[in-house]
């Protein structure tokens, strides 16, 4: 049974995971459609590494607004990994991420969509008000420092730093299909 369907979540103090492990919200069998607000407490010091639907969200369909995202690592070894959710077709609000890293060494797939706050952004998909500082790696395409692959709505986004690919690589999108960035 999916336990976060239609949930709604409210994060009252700040998060340490130094020496602790965390377990990604949502995956691509099991999606996260829960509402939860971080309430600008900062959530830091998490290391994921996996193969696909990566991030702190692997698969999105819920809400997920008011949170610092600081030194957060996501490695996933597949397609689909971003600093926030690797798949999302929900909405994400005022985030905020700090000393960041995303990658993907994958070289067995064309398309691995990588960004600073989702890897694919697929309508209805809404990412607003974001601001990112990281550093952003793939060894193939669709890479960027806010969503690899977009074709969802995009809206006040920032990022600052460094994003490296092969193709299709951007500040903003690394791919652009259709939906809106403003």
């Amino acid at each position: 049974a999916t336990v976060t369907q239609s949930k709604y979540y409210s994060v009252t103090d700040d998060i340490d995971f130094t020496n602790k492990k965390y377990y990604a919200l949502g995956t691509n069998t099991n999606k996260f459609n829960g509402n939860i607000n971080g309430n600008m407490h900062t959530i830091s010091n998490i290391s994921l590494l996996g193969a696909s639907y990566l991030g702190l969200f692997g698969y999105n369909i819920g809400t997920i607004e008011g949170f610092v995202f600081d030194y957060i690592t996501a490695s996933a070894l597949e397609q689909y990994v971003g600093g926030v959710v690797g798949y999302n077709e929900g909405t994400i609000n005022g985030i905020k991420l700090r000393n960041i890293s995303v990658t993907s060494p994958c070289t067995s797939q064309s398309f691995i969509y990588v960004g600073g706050v989702v890897g694919y952004n697929k309508t209805p998909a809404t990412i607003k008000n974001v601001d990112v500082k990281g550093t952003i790696t793939a060894t193939k395409s669709d890479v960027s420092g806010i969503v690899g692959y977009n074709n969802g709505a995009v809206t006040n986004a920032v990022f600052s730093g460094t994003v490296t690919g092969d193709t299709y690589i951007g500040g903003l999108a690394g791919e652009h299909y259709t939906g809106s960035l403003s």
